[in-house]
């Protein structure tokens, strides 16, 4: 699919009035609101109807979308809203990436105006039997997409703790930049395990927290997930920003030459070849015990100019 406003804002080149943010699910104002609190809620994979979208980030919608909506009937003051969800063109979708209307319904001129133009049910047992009998076969064939670690937090909830994977290493990485650029840090732990830390006299914050996810890859065999707070590394992997990278022969999507590319072509390729990498996404300064333990290595190593080892 082609890339839409929506990807950008996911990467940050453009700007969104943010409400809600987790590793799947981003939500932000809609910028011509039907009325007061009108809000998007987007996946991150970038597909551009429901039907395509794994069941995994279906699922993280679904848990925050309840939320989402009691904060938007709060804030805008409305008792009732409407959920709108196009598919297609002709289905009035404007921007072909799946995304959910809340829209509060604020009286007769402010909110959602329906028209709803009835036909006859026809066949009703022939259809319904036609879809019950596609939906069993779809769900004796499909391979089983593994369950949400990390079900998404509540919005008033000032702590974002992820699960433990069931299998491989669980590795936090962060980076850290005073002046940005100036002098940085990098650092990545194994929770109740080895941990090492790196300093550069002249970086910047995203290349500390590249470099800390690169070393971390390079220096622990087998299955890994690394859990990141930047956006920046583990978007590139889970929504495929290397895929659109490599084809432009390293451009952006704006045309221009990919920031750090020596850092991320040897990355990509490491992980590309490892195929036993995963990345996931926390929340930084939230409580997340081992993501604050990286930030402070990282900060340390900053500081004194110098990374450490340890268990």
């Amino acid at each position: 699919m082609s890339e839409t406003i929506f990807s950008k804002i996911i990467r940050g080149e453009v700007p969104c009035h943010k409400v809600y943010e987790d590793e799947y699910v981003l939500a932000f104002l809609d910028v011509n609101p039907l009325s007061r609190g009108h809000t998007l809620v987007i996946p991150k994979q970038a597909v551009a109807t429901l039907d395509q979208l794994p069941d995994a980030q279906a699922a993280a919608i679904g848990q925050v979308l309840p939320r989402l909506c009691r904060a938007v009937m709060k804030v805008s003051g409305s008792k009732e809203y409407n959920i709108l969800q196009n598919n297609g063109a002709g289905a009035h979708q404007a921007v072909m990436h799946v995304h959910f209307h809340i829209i509060p319904k604020l009286g007769k001129d402010e909110g959602l105006g329906v028209g709803w133009q009835t036909t006859n049910l026809e066949s009703p047992e022939k259809v319904a039997a036609a879809l019950r009998a596609l939906l069993e076969k779809k769900s004796s064939s499909r391979q089983e997409e593994p369950p949400l670690s990390n079900p998404s937090p509540a919005l008033t909830s000032k702590t974002s703790h992820l699960a433990p994977l069931t299998t491989g290493t669980t590795i936090y990485t962060d980076g850290a930049c005073s002046g940005n650029p100036g002098p940085g840090g990098w650092a990545w732990a194994i929770e109740g395990g080895r941990f090492a830390s790196g300093a550069a006299p002249a970086t910047t914050n995203q290349r500390m927290e590249l470099t800390a996810a690169f070393e971390a890859v390079q220096k622990n065999e087998g299955a890994i997930t690394i859990v990141s707070d930047s956006t920046y590394v583990v978007n590139c992997f889970k929504n495929r920003w290397h895929t659109g990278w490599l084809k432009r022969d390293w451009k952006n999507s704006k045309g221009q030459p990919v920031a750090n590319r020596d850092i991320w072509e040897p990355f990509i390729a490491l992980v590309l070849q490892r195929k036993n990498v995963q990345f996931r996404w926390v929340k930084g300064h939230s409580g997340h015990p081992m993501n604050d333990r990286v930030d402070q290595l990282a900060v340390e190593a900053t500081k004194r100019g110098s990374g450490e080892t340890g268990e």
